[in-house]
């Protein structure tokens, strides 16, 4: 059994090329939920990508993949091409875009595939990044554990107006939580 789309792409995936049925999932086209919060919105295959972006657009949301046939193409048929377009570019293509898969297998069984919820994960990255006591990257910190060797390498006058310019900034210090820098380490 071959699923089909819309049937606008130009790879042939919908062609059994092994023979068999072709499944045309069209008139699974309910958009089921837009959940704005966590910007999410839980469709079936069927559903057309324009009507999707129509619905999407009344919450102030959008689903960046820009296939060429936008008036035709459908999710299922998009997830399955992975596509793309020109937007990809800057937003990625489809899988970048799909948090979880209710699929029905070849066997009969339906499988619930990778489920995320973005308010859960940003909570539980957060949380995960105080705990380990801040997080290293190129822009976003130096580190917790480099506090100890900041007057070591680092004018003390200099750490002092950082922490007044980041006081003035952020003074109720709810960006980047976990960097807390001690008077011990800044001075007062």
């Amino acid at each position: 059994m071959t699923p089909r789309g819309g049937g606008t792409n130009v790879s042939g995936g919908s062609i059994p090329i092994l023979g068999g049925v072709v499944l045309c999932l069209s008139k699974m086209n309910a958009i089921r939920k837009i959940d704005k919060e966590n910007m999410l919105a839980t469709v079936e295959a069927g559903v057309v990508l324009q009507d999707l972006t129509v619905q999407l657009a009344k919450k102030g949301l959008f689903f960046p993949p820009d296939p060429q046939n936008f008036f035709g193409a459908t999710i299922g048929g998009m997830i399955a091409e992975n596509a793309g377009g020109p937007a990809c570019l800057k937003y990625g293509v489809t899988k970048h875009h799909v948090f979880a898969m209710e699929v029905v297998l070849p066997t009969g069984e339906v499988a619930q595939l990778l489920h995320i919820m973005m308010s859960k994960v940003m909570d539980e990255i957060f949380q995960s990044a105080v705990t380990l006591g801040g997080v290293i990257s190129g822009e976003h910190g130096i580190g917790l554990e480099k506090q100890k060797f900041f007057t070591k390498t680092v004018d003390p006058a200099v750490l002092t107006m950082m922490k007044k310019v980041k006081t003035l900034l952020d003074p109720n210090n709810i960006m980047n939580p976990g960097k807390i820098w001690s008077d011990a380490v800044t001075g007062p």
